[in-house]
């Protein structure tokens, strides 16, 4: 069982481009799920770096100290993204 002092929660998005999450709170775990049955969604950490990939409705958790996430999608897309910190 985990317990988390702060959780932040980001549902029912969707956008097209780049979008760029900022968060309140260093993460240590983030959780994002690609909501597309047909697209991938792209992401990165921190602002740097090559681009991840998560094929249509993926979800990947992972455990790291963030605090800012890039989301990008050719077209519109649905996600949702869990910080927990």
């Amino acid at each position: 069982m985990s317990v988390w002092a702060n959780l932040e929660v980001i549902e029912d998005s969707r956008f097209t481009g780049l979008v760029t999450h900022t968060f309140q709170i260093p993460s240590r775990e983030i959780t994002l799920t690609n909501d597309s049955a047909t697209k991938t969604l792209q992401f990165r950490f921190s602002g740097g770096g090559t681009f991840a990939s998560l094929g249509p409705t993926e979800t990947v958790t992972m455990l790291m100290w963030v605090k800012q996430i890039t989301l990008k999608a050719e077209s519109q897309l649905g996600y949702r993204l869990w910080i927990k910190g």
